[in-house]
């Protein structure tokens, strides 16, 4: 007995072409700007173009609204100048993230730590993202002007958030898989050992244990952890102000470091999680104090 079935068009289909996989590596796939953008993208194309009616898909679709992201904070006519650091070895950032801080009145001022020997002029704060610090380590050591730069603005109590990559990089060495170690900027007491295998990875929801550069005590955010190399060490003169949790209960290994104005941790926070996150770092480098 024949059922009926509803009249579903076939627009075509995508079959599988291994010459068009993306390599992976130790935290995912291999980043866009690693790749020969014009011709991967022509490829695709061609792909797609080949296989399905495109025309026909873009006629019948209704019209797209597209959402803006909004911190919900309007910009403040003042506002302050916060250094991201961003090239291949500092490239994980959620586009919201900077986005926010542009909204809470930041203008971001990108740099490399890779190429660049010292800090754009008249900074208020620091943003250093993930990415892989680790693949570059001997040009980050090499680059001593850069790593002092970095470590003065730190010592000068000025707002500094890290997270994984760029927390790795203010630590004291980074040791990569073969054992060598590679000096970095030394702002925390404490080495970098990249492992095997994944040391952790999950989402994560921290809670303030005391105010700080992103907030008062008990501002709640969320984020995801996911990192290769481990901790070796502990900086005594660092306290650790995150609560963490994961999906199983309290996480603890899962730190957020506080050292002068610098707050540095594993977490890759998404400031949407917490309309009040960015401007509460834009405060703090317009010169607001945390208690």
């Amino acid at each position: 007995m024949e059922t009926s079935r509803p009249h579903v068009p076939v627009l075509g289909c995508l079959p599988k072409n291994d010459d068009l996989a993306i390599n992976s590596r130790h935290l995912g796939l291999v980043m866009a700007h690693e790749m020969e953008s014009i011709t991967r993208t022509r490829e695709l194309a061609s792909w797609v173009d080949s296989t399905m009616d495109v025309r026909k898909l873009a006629n019948d679709l209704p019209p797209i609204a597209l959402a803006r992201f909004s911190c919900g904070i309007p910009c403040k006519p003042e506002r302050v100048r916060v250094g991201v650091a961003r090239d291949k070895a500092f490239c994980f950032y959620y586009r919201e993230n900077l986005r926010a801080l542009e909204q809470a009145g930041a203008t971001l001022v990108f740099f490399s730590p890779l190429e660049d020997t010292e800090l754009p002029e008249n900074l208020n704060g620091l943003y250093l993202g993930g990415g892989y610090p680790e693949l570059f380590a001997p040009t980050l050591a090499d680059n001593s002007s850069m790593r002092d730069a970095i470590k003065a603005f730190c010592l000068e109590d000025r707002p500094v958030y890290a997270e994984c990559g760029g927390f790795m990089y203010l630590m004291k060495t980074l040791q990569d898989k073969k054992g060598t170690s590679y000096e970095m900027a030394g702002i925390f007491d404490c080495a970098c050992v990249m492992q095997n295998r994944f040391a952790a990875l999950g989402y994560r929801e921290v809670t303030l244990a005391e105010s700080s550069i992103l907030g008062p005590e008990g501002s709640r955010f969320r984020g995801h952890e996911f990192h290769y190399s481990t901790m070796q060490e502990t900086d005594a003169l660092a306290r650790n102000i995150y609560q963490t949790t994961d999906r199983k209960g309290p996480c603890p290994k899962s730190r957020g470091l506080l050292k002068y104005r610098t707050l540095g941790s594993y977490i890759h926070l998404h400031f949407g999680s917490n309309p009040d996150l960015a401007p509460s770092f834009v405060r703090a480098c317009a010169g607001e104090k945390f208690s």
